[in-house]
């Protein structure tokens, strides 16, 4: 389809069919266009970004920015500008031309159908042009890019209609989010001067489905994106209405900081446990736990100790009384591992073995015994089987407490 083609396919599941005019006048007040950030009804401030608007309209946001000037424009590009004001700008009555959105959208509805078209898709180049340039001018114009001069097209809109053979790749997520904050000022201005303002510029979509994403009330499929796609009429109608308070102005719910992409606070967090793990107490999880993480470190620590105790290549002390080198790295460890005895056996006698002595082979960095005799190393328990008798004999400790469900 030409639309998903475009990359508005999203707005397509539009179930907002009106908006509360009270209700977004509101809004409006409640937006800093200099900071950028929504000032909710217990005072609480969110920052609004471009980011947004892909989240909550489902709008391409890409690399490529929306140019509101025609200097940019190439020879192709201003025959595109020249046909949008063919097909649809209307003449007033002092003689200056506007763009109809009204007229594009009949051009949508009525010119495919004089064409033979009835929902199948577009074949000639001409004919998707056409659309695609159609459909802009009614999206910009009645859902993103708004105007306050009476709902017309603003003609300064008209280049950035221009680029339509290719909308996917602009960002019109950034280009609409600068257009509302830009509305806003002027907004802003008029309601600090006369204090009030008729009319409203920039997507006020946006600014509703935003602001009722973020009220501390039950989250409404939230990680489902576009937010679109999940908010209806009657939905947004009943937030509205927890939202009045008794004077009938708004804000009377609180804000809930949560960005898009993110879990809710108010969603449970509880996860399913594996079976073997129902009945555990908590000492028991953290122990396998630990366990469980440590075990491949210690595994790879018993290989490399294996290889160096094992080594077939024996060193015999050196004869010329030369002070040997520092023992390094896993040298060094295992000396001191086997001077403290604290992974030896029960019952071992290391008292009774005859004297080891190391020494650190930079060529190979490899440690042997200087002694013919090799040690028994398989006295030696490793640090895993260690962990794994403090696990069993804590739950010998607690049998009277662990019942049929301890490890």
């Amino acid at each position: 389809m030409v639309v998903q083609d475009m990359g508005f396919g999203a707005l397509l599941n539009l179930k907002l069919n009106r908006l509360d005019r009270k209700f977004c006048y509101w809004l409006h007040t409640r937006v800093d266009p200099l900071s950028c950030v929504m000032r909710f009804g217990d005072g609480m401030e969110l920052p609004l970004s471009p980011m947004q608007w892909n989240y909550v309209l489902g709008i391409p946001y890409t690399r490529e920015p929306v140019s509101l000037t025609c200097e940019k424009l190439d020879l192709n590009m201003n025959k595109r500008v020249k046909l949008i004001s063919k097909w649809f700008g209307v003449v007033d009555a002092q003689g200056r031309t506007h763009i109809s959105v009204g007229r594009a959208v009949e051009a949508i509805q009525l010119g495919l159908e004089e064409k033979g078209y009835s929902g199948g898709p577009l074949v000639d180049d001409d004919d998707v042009l056409y659309f695609r340039t159609a459909f802009l001018v009614a999206l910009l114009g009645q859902v993103l890019c708004l105007s306050i001069d009476g709902g017309k097209f603003s003609i300064s809109l008209v280049p950035a209609v221009a680029v339509a053979h290719d909308a996917e790749l602009y960002n019109w997520a950034e280009f609409s989010h600068n257009w509302l904050m830009a509305f806003q000022i002027k907004f802003q201005a008029k309601i600090e001067k006369y204090g009030f303002v008729a009319s409203c510029g920039g997507c006020t979509l946006i600014l509703q489905l935003f602001y009722v994403d973020h009220l501390s009330l039950t989250p409404n499929s939230w990680g489902e994106m576009p937010r679109i796609d999940v908010w209806t009429l009657e939905r947004v109608s009943s937030v509205i209405e927890k939202d009045r308070r008794l004077s009938g102005d708004y804000g009377k719910l609180k804000c809930i900081d949560v960005a898009y992409g993110e879990r809710h606070p108010r969603l449970a967090r509880d996860r399913r446990l594996p079976q073997e793990l129902v009945g555990c107490s908590m000492q028991d999880l953290i122990v396998r736990k630990v366990v469980k993480a440590l075990t491949p470190r210690l595994e790879s620590i018993e290989r490399s100790l294996e290889i160096l105790f094992r080594s077939n290549r024996l060193v015999k002390d050196d004869s010329s009384g030369r002070p040997r080198a520092p023992l390094k790295g896993l040298s060094a460890v295992a000396e001191a591992v086997v001077k403290k005895g604290a992974v030896v056996k029960k019952g071992a006698d290391v008292a009774g073995k005859k004297n080891v002595q190391w020494v650190d082979l930079d060529s190979c960095n490899r440690m042997v015994p200087s002694d013919p005799m090799m040690m028994d190393f398989e006295n030696l328990c490793s640090i895993r089987e260690v962990l794994h008798g403090i696990q069993h004999e804590k739950v010998d400790a607690d049998a009277g407490l662990g019942g049929e469900n301890a490890p």
